[in-house]
């Protein structure tokens, strides 16, 4: 099997395979209540597959712990943008950006940062106050 082929199939089966997180083995329907299977699920719902190789990079370089922080604001991110009924036309370019980040600082911290500074209406991340207005018009 080539390696790419490899790959897709790993990411087919991720979903649905149980895992062991901090050292306790998890069903599939148990993942979606721990923070990175609330983030699976939303990847799922929302195909935003652009996503996978900055998924990939955290989880091969950093412990769920060191990583939490980092996809909470990944979720968040497109959880809110969805919300607000935003465009998803440049993530592949905003995930690239987001990893060759990654790669020059070597901090999960970094995820969080480089997505505020997103202010382009194609990238921004919706605060608060922007999700808000949404929900109320």
């Amino acid at each position: 099997m080539r390696p790419e082929r490899a790959c897709l199939c790993w990411c087919a089966t991720w979903w649905t395979k149980p895992r062991c997180i901090s050292g306790v083995w998890l069903t599939a329907e148990e993942q979606a209540e721990t923070p990175e299977g609330r983030f699976l699920s939303v990847l799922r719902v929302l195909d935003a597959n652009t996503i996978i190789p900055v998924r990939m990079w955290l989880v091969t370089r950093y412990s769920e712990d060191d990583r939490a922080e980092a996809i909470a604001a990944l979720d968040s991110y497109l959880v809110r943008r969805m919300v607000s009924r935003l465009t998803t036309k440049n993530y592949n370019r905003l995930f690239l950006d987001l990893l060759q980040e990654l790669k020059t600082k070597d901090d999960p911290g970094a995820v969080g940062a480089f997505l505020l500074r997103q202010d382009a209406e194609s990238g921004f991340w919706p605060r608060d106050e922007d999700v808000r207005y949404v929900l109320r018009t």
